[in-house]
């Protein structure tokens, strides 16, 4: 299988909430792909993705988000997500005494 995507630049903005270890956030990719865009997503809620801001095709299973191809411009993601203790995406890790 030979594909071809070249992203250009990748922007974040993350709101976090402390009180319940939850966070929103927004991610803008600056991609041109021949194909469909697949980003990691594991555990996020998607609320929307656009392209160039119209509503485009994708799928997302729980762990990938494939944008349906080929894509040129700029992916929004809006999604949500909570901090947790699984090692995957944004999660903690509780400190302890080491003795």
């Amino acid at each position: 299988m030979s594909f071809s995507v070249n992203i250009e630049l990748y922007v974040v903005d993350l709101r976090f909430r402390f009180g319940d270890l939850s966070y929103d956030g927004v991610v803008d990719v600056h991609v041109n792909s021949a194909g469909d865009l697949v980003l990691n997503a594991v555990d996020l809620k998607v609320r929307a993705v656009d392209v160039d801001g119209r509503p485009v095709d994708y799928s997302y299973d729980g762990r990938v988000l494939r944008v349906r191809g080929p894509v040129g411009g700029v992916v929004r993601v809006v999604f949500e997500g909570r901090v947790s203790d699984k090692l995957l995406g944004i999660y903690r890790l509780r400190m302890g005494v080491v003795t």
